[in-house]
């Protein structure tokens, strides 16, 4: 009976171990599918929003923009080959601009909110509070047409003036 017990120990760590080893495989292999994006393709229309402007929203559509379409989701589909960071909850600021994305049916195909600093694709879940996605962390004056949205005259009030000095 004495020399079953060791045997049943080891064989416990074993299994125990394997388990733990594929918990963390899977972990990290999923981790590595989250946090790279998939580019954009075949966008027809661009809808900005300005939070300290009243919510206004300004339209990009192919016909009038086409240019401006291209690069926007251009500085959007660089930051897809960098690794992003998973969002799980916490509020979003005031200050962000929203970028939503459409494609050639008209649906909404992802939806950003911009900051100087930080690039996050929203979530199924994109509200101020518990908002979820992935962010990537930027520096917005490598992207002009990333920076163009955020320089716009539109985007005004008390946290934006203070970061336009600098970026504008």
């Amino acid at each position: 009976m004495k020399k079953s017990l060791p045997v049943v120990k080891v064989m416990f760590a074993a299994i125990m171990t394997l388990l733990a080893l594929f918990s963390i495989e899977t972990f990290f292999q999923k981790e590595l599918k989250l946090t790279f994006k998939a580019t954009y393709h075949n966008i027809i229309k661009v809808e900005v929003k300005y939070p300290d402007s009243k919510n206004t929203i300004l339209v990009y559509d192919v016909q009038h923009h086409p240019e401006k379409i291209t690069a926007i989701v251009n500085d959007i589909n660089i930051q897809s080959y960098k690794s992003w960071i998973r969002a799980n909850g916490g509020k979003e600021t005031g200050g962000v601009v929203g970028i939503s994305l459409y494609d050639n049916t008209n649906q909404s195909v992802a939806s950003f909110s911009l900051s100087p600093d930080m690039l996050l694709e929203r979530g199924e879940n994109y509200r101020q509070l518990g908002v979820s996605g992935f962010y990537k962390p930027i520096n917005l004056k490598e992207y002009p047409a990333l920076q163009g949205v955020w320089c716009n005259p539109i985007n005004t009030g008390t946290y934006n003036s203070l970061v336009r000095n600098k970026l504008c």
